[in-house]
């Protein structure tokens, strides 16, 4: 079929209407309105339980997912843009066809007509091409998305595994140590004990000895005294001997 004669059919000769039916909309407005994760909720999903160590890394990759969606967002707003100026690009064709109907020249009508609608399936095409071309980027970039997630779910999985184990052998650590300074302690206290009864015991040797020491000069003085006295008995005798030898002689 001609474009001459797809532009008759489009074209009611009576009343002067289109035929031409209008894009559906519904499926532009469900991708505009497709929900998406708010700023908010990224934050939120940021601020689970993740380990001070990889804050960083979750900081890159939430700002790496926001402009993943700005993209996408990006996206769906220049297709929904396209959608509409192509339905406005119908509705003055539509009312400029009724205008020139009205008026008459239907030669100049239908070959202006052609012209335009020329021009416009080549848009179309155009814009169909593009709309697909927008469709891969939007789900390549979802893939990519849902991949990020995948990833930085087990990411934070596999570090909280590693934070609850490193925490379990830091108590183990911890035990381990308490116990062995506990055992260090009694064994610093057995060893003062032990020091304060050797003091004890030396303070009461030391006693003992100053009493057996004065006990045994006590003793030696006597016996001195003793021998003394024994010597100076002896002296007398031997001078009595003599003095009565000489008075027998």
């Amino acid at each position: 079929m001609s474009l001459s004669q797809a532009g008759r059919q489009a074209i009611n000769p009576i009343t002067g209407e289109s035929r031409f039916q209008q894009p559906d909309y519904r499926r532009s407005q469900e991708v505009k309105n497709e929900p998406t994760r708010t700023a908010e909720s990224r934050r939120n999903f940021a601020n689970t339980s993740v380990p001070v160590e990889n804050q960083e890394q979750n900081i890159f990759q939430m700002d790496r997912i926001a402009q993943l969606q700005e993209q996408v967002q990006m996206l769906e707003k220049q297709l929904t843009q396209e959608v509409k100026r192509n339905s406005k690009m119908l509705v003055d064709l539509e009312r400029e066809v009724r205008t020139r109907g009205q008026m008459g020249d239907p030669n100049q009508m239908f070959e202006d007509l052609q012209n335009k609608m020329y021009s416009l399936e080549t848009k179309i095409i155009a814009q169909d091409r593009q709309k697909s071309e927008l469709g891969s980027k939007v789900a390549i970039q979802e893939q990519n998305l849902k991949e990020l997630l995948y990833f930085l779910k087990n990411t934070q999985n596999k570090d909280t595994n590693e934070v609850l184990q490193m925490r379990g052998m830091l108590q183990e650590k911890i035990t381990e140590e308490s116990s062995q300074l506990q055992k260090e302690r009694e064994k610093t206290k057995a060893l003062f004990m032990e020091m304060v009864r050797l003091g004890e015991l030396q303070e009461k040797l030391q006693e003992s000895l100053s009493t057996s020491h004065q006990h045994f000069e006590q003793r030696i003085n006597g016996m001195e005294s003793k021998i003394y006295n024994g010597e100076k008995a002896l002296i007398q005798v031997a001078q009595r001997g003599d003095s009565g030898m000489n008075f027998i002689n």
